[in-house]
């Protein structure tokens, strides 16, 4: 009975820490303060997804954030899949938008962090002729791609 109610006690901190974790993350990305989210981040995530979010808010109009900020977030569930890995689902509201959506979350040094690095085939942006940016699929990618 100990165990079971160890176990428990164990699951309600758990669940609380990966709603913390993912309400800061995606509330941080959703208005636009990529920094803010690296503390609640893996380090592959914080290596891509992040290098990758700030990288495209420079070509971002000032403009444009303003008028999509600010986001109201609402962690409308949490999975807890095993000791290392869960999921959430969140609500996420702006002025410019209104969906669901689902991070994932990785156990690392007892802490709950969002997971959600970018695929091995996905390099930085580079500039276009006309000088858009645009994420670069790596050779083995695009050969797959011309393939199918």
């Amino acid at each position: 009975m100990v165990t079971s109610l160890a176990t428990c006690s164990s699951c309600s901190h758990d669940k609380e820490a990966i709603e913390e974790a993912a309400y800061q993350y995606a509330m941080a990305t959703s208005n636009y303060e990529v920094a803010d989210a690296a503390p609640y981040a893996t380090q592959e995530t914080q290596n891509t997804t992040l290098v990758f979010a700030e990288n495209i808010l420079k070509s971002v109009g000032e403009d444009y954030i303003k008028s999509d900020t600010p986001a109201n977030i609402e962690i409308v569930s949490v999975q807890i899949i095993n000791d290392t890995e869960s999921m959430a689902v969140y609500h996420k509201t702006t002025p410019l938008k209104n969906f669901i959506d689902t991070l994932t979350l990785r156990k690392r040094a007892n802490r709950w962090l969002v997971h959600v690095p970018l695929p091995k085939t996905a390099r930085p942006l580079q500039e276009t002729p006309k000088g858009s940016l645009q994420m670069v699929l790596s050779e083995d990618a695009t050969k797959k791609r011309e393939k199918q």
